[in-house]
């Protein structure tokens, strides 16, 4: 199921897709925040209140054409890669990881996790990235979603900022 919600007039706008449970979660969720008006013009303050959204419904959101991503569910599954392993790693995580932190797919996600096979490598990519930069410079500032999950993972990598 797909559903489009203004956030505020036309211009802005979530649009969340999922099953059906979740989708309808999620966007009473997010309904009840625009009808509080909470929702301002300021892209971070919402990105980062449907993150609150996503982090109690399980299914995924567009806003202003990006991912907003779970960082309940991120954290989660970044966990269990640091305490089982790499090749635990989920979809979910590894679509974060190549499509907000500037680490290419290596083809796909088997090539990903070959590169990237330990907890070393990882912290590497997080210090340096496939375009030279930290993971935290790479995203946009915007993206606050984003980096309130790269905030927590450099924590659990017990990397200085």
């Amino acid at each position: 199921m797909i559903m489009t919600i203004n956030l505020q007039g036309e211009d802005i706008v979530a649009t969340i897709s999922g099953n059906t449970k979740n989708v309808s979660k999620a966007a009473k969720l997010v309904r009840d925040m625009v009808d509080k008006g909470m929702f301002s013009s300021d892209e971070g303050y919402n990105r980062l209140l449907l993150q609150t959204a996503l982090d109690k419904a399980r299914c995924e959101m567009i806003y202003n054409g990006c991912s907003v991503y779970s960082k309940d569910r991120i954290i989660h599954d970044f966990k269990i890669c640091l305490n089982s392993g790499m090749e635990y790693m989920s979809d979910e995580l590894y679509c974060f990881f190549i499509n907000s932190c500037g680490t290419i797919a290596h083809y796909n996600r088997v090539g990903w996790l070959d590169w990237y096979s330990n907890k070393s490598k990882l912290k590497e990519l997080f210090k340096r990235n496939n375009y030279g930069m930290s993971i935290l410079d790479y995203i946009p500032d915007r993206h606050t979603d984003s980096k309130e999950i790269v905030y927590m993972m450099l924590r659990l990598l017990k990397i200085k900022i």
